[in-house]
C-alpha cells in the first residue's frame, strides 16, 4: 500500500476509560473509519496499544501508536531519553530537553511534542515524533516511529491526528 501525500483531517477519537472510540458523528462530519488519515492502515492492537496504524511507501514505513499508562509513567526526561536512544541520539539533561519540546493540545489537556531524528551518518535514518500528555491518572503516549523521509511527509497528518483526540471522561 502506498501512502498518499494528501492531507485530510483524521477522525476524532475519544477515550472512554482506556478504550479509544471514534467520536460520535455530527451532520457536518463524515463517518470515522479504521484509518487515522489518508494512507494510514489499521495495525495490530495489544493490551497496551489502544490505537495503531502503519504507513508504507515502497520500503519506507512508519508506525503510529497510542498507549495510555499510569500518570507516573509520564515523566518527561526518562521517556524522551529512551526515545532518543531508540534513534541513536545521546541522552540530554532537563534544560536541553525542555528546549527541544513544543506544547500541543491533546483533548482538554496540554501535552508536549518532540521530533527526534537519527544523527547524520547513522546507518538507518529513523525519526520519532512523540507526544506525551498527562490527564488524570493516565499518561497518554502518541508516537510515530520509522523511516525519516516518510516521517517527514506524515508530520502534519500526525499533528492533526493528535489534535483530534478527545477525552470523554
Amino acid at each position: 500500500m502506498t501512502a498518499t501525500t494528501t492531507s485530510s483531517t483524521p477522525c476524532s477519537w475519544w477515550t472512554n476509560g482506556h478504550r479509544l472510540i471514534p467520536a460520535p458523528r455530527s451532520p457536518r462530519r463524515a463517518p470515522c473509519s479504521t484509518r487515522g488519515s489518508d494512507g494510514w492502515q489499521a495495525s495490530t492492537l495489544s493490551q497496551l496499544r489502544k490505537a495503531a496504524y502503519i504507513v508504507q511507501d515502497g520500503d519506507q514505513q512508519v508506525e503510529i501508536t497510542i498507549i495510555p499508562l499510569s500518570a507516573q509513567a509520564g515523566s518527561l526526561l526518562p521517556n524522551i531519553n529512551r526515545w532518543r536512544g531508540q534513534v541513536g541520539l545521546a541522552e540530554v539533561d532537563q534544560q536541553q530537553m525542555e528546549s527541544d519540546l513544543e506544547k500541543v493540545t491533546v483533548g482538554d489537556v496540554e501535552g508536549v511534542y518532540v521530533r527526534l531524528q537519527a544523527p547524520a551518518g547513522a546507518e538507518k535514518q529513523q525519526t520519532i515524533l512523540g507526544v506525551i500528555a498527562v490527564r488524570g491518572a493516565r499518561s497518554w503516549f502518541v508516537k510515530l516511529n520509522g523511516d525519516t523521509l516518510l516521517a517527514d511527509r506524515e508530520t502534519e497528518n500526525f499533528k492533526q491526528f493528535v489534535s483530534s483526540i478527545q477525552f470523554t471522561e
